[in-house]
């Protein structure tokens, strides 16, 4: 929960008990795939899902990615919203090739008939049919294409069906291109004790911060939300959520499958607009250690300090620092825009990329602004009843978000300045104007995060 504000009342979202489980057998020309190891604790649920969610969005359609049909029927770009069926799990191959099982049935996706047919979603095990090459398109910023092993073709959009076939000797075309979407959005946390970054051990998964200036993937954390105004974070290098391991006896440890007691923590911002952590499983703050706070990070102080070099507290800063994206609502399917000639930020756009393009530059304080490409900022208004509206432009107020996850793909803005989290003003199917005015965590304050760069 954030300092100054009332708990309200919050809706838990996603975290949920299903566990999917795929059978995945010895793979004829690729890896015998196994479930990765998490330790089990009292909280660990199965859903790894939930630690790596991937969508992608085509350029060409301006649609995510869906295993039609729960996968029983080949994959089609043209959905508005992100569920079930438009969420994959990204699988890195020993041979440095990509594979992808879906949600929706657990199948991993296949160039099917050798890549004369659509892709489906509907195999049990990884050969050659299953694996993709995954690169960056040079010149054009945050794009990416497939290119299946079974042909060496890239993956194309067919505008008359909808559907994906692995058809094009390169990528010149839009309908080779796809954005990434439901990537858990990263931060670097910082001890302010001895001004290190923390990083995740690769031999214990325990939190220590002695990771220097470094900003690896050992160095990454994504804020995600717990229900009931708490928060989860997880690691980016292990892509599990971190622990107050054996109830808060043991030090932190990132290695956990879902969020549980032990995965859940209270997030408060400190007058230095520093943050501290608080597990629910003790109530007790997280807190480097000896010597010289480069000991492991643990849930066992009583207090949170009140003085800027405290054990307790921590800078929490996005990375990379700024981030060209795009925002669709996953009330209504529209992308954020403004509306022309007015100032108003609405959820109405049918393309990611414009009318404007939305920057996210991450502070020192943890906190995101929103500009459009050119540098106009994104302000604020108040309007009655306490909600913030969002502008283009204009506005008196700078606005200053937090970035909370969901294990559904979503992403909310938790708005700094009021405590309250961003959403569509009503719900209409023709797109709503962008207000911060909500403590609970609804479809209206959901939306897709599209990478751009």
């Amino acid at each position: 929960m954030i300092k100054n504000r009332g708990p309200g009342t919050w809706t838990a979202i996603g975290v949920t008990a299903a566990a999917m489980v795929a059978a995945v057998g010895a793979a004829t020309g690729g890896p015998a795939l196994a479930s990765p190891v998490g330790a089990v604790g009292p909280s660990a649920v199965d859903d790894r899902f939930a630690t790596r969610p991937f969508s992608m969005l085509s350029k060409a359609s301006s649609g995510f990615v869906t295993a039609e049909n729960a996968g029983a029927s080949p994959l089609v770009a043209n959905r508005s919203l992100i569920g079930q069926w438009e969420l994959f799990k990204l699988i890195d191959n020993d041979d440095g090739t990509t594979s992808f099982q879906a949600r929706a049935g657990g199948g991993f996706v296949t160039a099917e008939d050798g890549g004369n047919a659509p892709l489906i979603a509907n195999r049990t095990a990884i050969r050659l049919w299953e694996k993709f090459d995954l690169a960056a398109v040079p010149g054009d910023p945050g794009a990416f294409s497939l290119r299946s092993r079974a042909n060496n073709k890239f993956v194309a959009f067919n505008s008359e069906t909808g559907l994906l076939v692995a058809s094009n000797t390169d990528t010149s075309s839009a309908t080779t291109r796809f954005y990434r979407a439901a990537q858990p959005v990263t931060s670097v946390v910082t001890s302010r004790a001895n001004d290190e970054n923390v990083t995740v051990s690769p031999a214990t998964s325990q939190l220590t911060a002695t990771g220097g200036t470094a900003t690896t993937r050992s160095e990454q954390f994504s804020l995600f939300d717990a229900g009931n105004g708490r928060y989860a974070l997880r690691a980016a290098s292990t892509k599990f959520f971190v622990s107050a391991e054996n109830a808060g006896a043991s030090p932190l440890v990132a290695n956990r499958t879902a969020i549980g007691p032990w995965e859940t923590f209270d997030l408060v911002t400190n007058d230095d607009n520093s943050i501290s952590l608080r597990a629910i499983v003790n109530n007790q703050w997280v807190s480097s250690t000896s010597p010289n706070n480069t000991g492991p990070l643990i849930a066992n102080s009583a207090g949170n300090a009140p003085f800027g070099r405290s054990p307790q507290r921590f800078a929490m800063v996005g990375f990379p620092r700024t981030q060209a994206a795009g925002l669709r609502s996953n009330a209504n399917g529209g992308f954020v825009t403004r509306i022309f000639p007015d100032t108003r930020m609405i959820a109405s756009g049918t393309t990611v990329t414009g009318p404007i393009g939305l920057r996210l530059t991450f502070t020192e304080a943890g906190t995101v602004t929103l500009v459009d490409t050119q540098n106009v900022p994104i302000n604020g208004q108040a309007v009655p009843g306490g909600g913030i509206r969002l502008l283009h432009g204009n506005g008196d107020t700078s606005l200053a978000f937090r970035i909370v996850n969901h294990i559904d793909g979503t992403i909310s803005l938790l708005c700094v300045n009021n405590g309250l989290y961003v959403g569509l003003a009503s719900s209409g199917s023709g797109g709503d104007e962008l207000v911060a005015r909500s403590s609970t965590i609804g479809q209206t304050e959901k939306f897709g995060f599209i990478q751009l760069s």
